[in-house]
């Protein structure tokens, strides 16, 4: 399985595809919205690496602990994506 690499905010994380619909750019363009979130850019600097499904994607921390942040835009029916999941992760 090949890595992909995500930068953000001068910190680069493997990416691992575990499903063949998996969305890199779905996963940036969630990052993006994120930016914004000072808690997520705290905790970004702990990430050691992504597992990317076809709608989720896993964060796994140093520390051992995971999150799971769901990645497609507009699941709900939301046109600007799931504004609960940016609540989700504080």
């Amino acid at each position: 399985m090949k890595a992909m690499v995500l930068q953000f905010y001068q910190k680069s994380v493997p990416v691992f595809r575990y499903h063949a619909n998996a969305d890199i750019q779905a996963l940036r363009r969630k990052v993006n919205e994120l930016k914004y979130d000072f808690m997520f850019r705290k905790r970004w600097r702990r990430i050691v690496s992504i597992d990317l499904g076809s709608e989720v994607a896993i964060f796994k921390y140093s520390d051992g602990t995971k999150l799971y942040l769901e990645v497609v835009i507009g699941a709900r029916g939301d046109v600007n994506g799931d504004a609960a999941d940016i609540q989700s992760i504080r």
